[in-house]
C-alpha cells in the first residue's frame, strides 16, 4: 500500500470512529449508566468514562459495577457543565460559552481533566475584558488557575487606568496587585538596563 493511500484509509477510520463516537452520545445508543443532575437523567457509556479517573472510582463501586442499569446521583454541578464534561471525555474538545468555561474552569480539577481545565483557561483568556474581569478573577482564584491568573496580571497592567476608571479597584485581590507590580518593575529592570 502507497504511503498516500494509507493516510487515506487512516483518515477514513478515524471520521468512522468519530461518527461512532457521536452516535452513541447523540443517540444514546446502548448506554449502560445514567448520572442523574439535579433531576435530569443524562445517559452514558462506561466504557468510555473509564478514561477518566473520577469515573473510574464512581463506576468500579460495587454497587454500580455490578448493576446494568446503574443510575449515579451527581449533586454538585449543573446539567450544561456535567453535560459538556461528558462531551470532553467522549470527543477531546467542548464548544464554550463564557459561563459554561468560567464554571468549567473551576469544574475540571474535581474531574481530573487537566486539558479541559488547559482549553478553559485559554478560552477565558481570549474573552478577557473590562467587564468581565472580575468575574474571571473570582474563577482564577476558586480554580487555583495560575494561567489565568497570570493573564489577568497582564491585562490589569496593559489596561490599569482603563480598570481604575471602570472597576472599583477594592475588589481586586491585594495579590494579584502586587503580583501586577513585580511583573511591572522586572519590564523596567529590563527595558532600563537592556536598552
Amino acid at each position: 500500500m502507497e504511503p498516500e493511500e494509507e493516510k487515506v484509509n487512516i483518515r477514513k477510520s478515524l471520521l468512522s470512529q468519530i461518527h461512532h463516537m457521536e452516535l452513541l452520545w447523540k443517540e444514546k445508543l446502548y448506554a449502560d449508566v445514567t448520572f442523574i443532575v439535579q433531576k435530569e437523567e443524562i445517559p452514558a457509556h462506561r466504557i468510555i468514562l473509564l478514561k477518566s479517573f473520577y469515573f473510574q472510582d464512581i463506576l468500579q463501586q460495587d454497587t454500580i459495577a455490578h448493576d446494568k442499569t446503574a443510575k449515579v446521583e451527581i449533586s454538585d454541578i449543573s446539567p450544561p457543565s456535567f453535560k459538556a464534561i461528558l462531551e470532553y471525555i467522549y470527543f477531546g474538545k467542548v464548544i464554550f460559552t463564557q459561563s459554561l468555561a468560567l464554571d468549567l474552569v473551576i469544574q475540571a480539577d474535581k474531574y481530573f481533566l487537566p486539558n479541559l481545565k488547559e482549553d478553559c483557561e485559554s478560552y477565558l483568556s481570549a474573552q478577557l475584558n473590562i467587564t468581565n474581569f472580575l468575574d474571571f478573577i473570582k474563577a482564577a482564584k476558586v480554580a487555583e488557575s495560575g494561567n489565568l491568573e497570570n493573564q489577568l496580571v497582564g491585562f490589569l497592567i496593559k489596561n490599569l487606568e482603563k480598570i481604575n476608571q471602570e472597576v472599583d479597584l477594592h475588589l481586586i485581590p491585594q495579590d494579584l496587585f502586587v503580583k501586577a507590580m513585580r511583573k511591572m518593575k522586572l519590564i523596567q529592570f529590563f527595558n532600563k538596563n537592556i536598552s
